[in-house]
């Protein structure tokens, strides 16, 4: 399985960058210790949704290559073999492509904002999203019946507000089991009766946790709701003002 992280701050051991025919930039960071063999990659310009994720990699060495293996779609994914001075890269979506060690984007690497960037995707569910398997029919579903609440809600209140799924935070076996347009559900039903609460924002995000939550911050309403949301989301929301 691709390695994951964790919670605390890892150290560097070291950064590299490699370089392919098209400007594209590969930013490698292994970490330590160096003995669990865990990296950070981080792929730019090379023309992919994907760009700029600084994904958790664990390094497999087999001989002379050593090749760098995420999570994506629920499945492991070699996205770089290195051998010697060459690494073969590969993004999913786009078509692979050699690059070369550069010396000089090295010296000039930040690992520190590399770093950075992955506890921010991390945090925003960016990484997760990648890393789960896709389920586009079925979030298609959902979201066109969070989008029809929503305009119901928009003209019960006189102000438009749009809903989303935050769909990093939705797990393969949840997505499995749950139905998440129900489990979400409830904060619409408590927002009809709330219409100044709807009124301070122009989104309402809906994230799967383990634990009921409400936030109102500027403009959006952000409800976590669990695996029985529907049926104990409508207790909790009740006792929130």
């Amino acid at each position: 399985m691709a390695a994951v992280i964790g919670q605390n701050v890892p150290e560097i051991s070291s950064a590299k960058v490699f370089r392919g025919p098209a400007g594209e930039r590969v930013e490698v960071i292994a970490l330590k210790p160096v003995s669990k063999n865990l990296a950070l990659l981080r792929v730019q310009g090379a023309d992919s949704a994907h760009d700029g994720l600084v994904l958790p990699c664990e390094v497999q060495v087999d001989g002379s290559t050593s090749k760098y293996v995420t999570r994506h779609d629920g499945g492991n994914w070699t996205i770089m073999s290195l051998r010697g001075g060459r690494a073969d890269v590969e993004v999913p979506g786009r078509p692979a492509f050699a690059a070369s060690f550069d010396k000089k984007l090295t010296e000039a690497l930040k690992p520190d904002e590399i770093l950075s960037a992955h506890r921010e995707q991390e945090s925003r569910g960016t990484l997760k999203l990648f890393q789960r398997k896709s389920y586009p029919k079925m979030e298609a579903k959902y979201q066109g019946l969070a989008q029809e609440a929503a305009a119901k809600l928009s003209k019960r209140c006189g102000h438009t507000v749009s809903m989303r799924f935050d769909w990093g935070s939705f797990g393969d076996e949840v997505m499995a089991e749950v139905n998440a347009w129900k489990a979400c559900a409830p904060i619409i039903e408590r927002l009809e009766r709330s219409c100044d609460t709807v009124k301070k924002a122009s989104e309402i995000v809906c994230k799967m946790g383990t634990t009921f939550g409400l936030e109102i911050e500027e403009n959006a309403i952000s409800f976590t709701t669990t695996p029985s949301g529907q049926k104990d989301g409508p207790g909790f929301l009740s006792k929130q003002r």
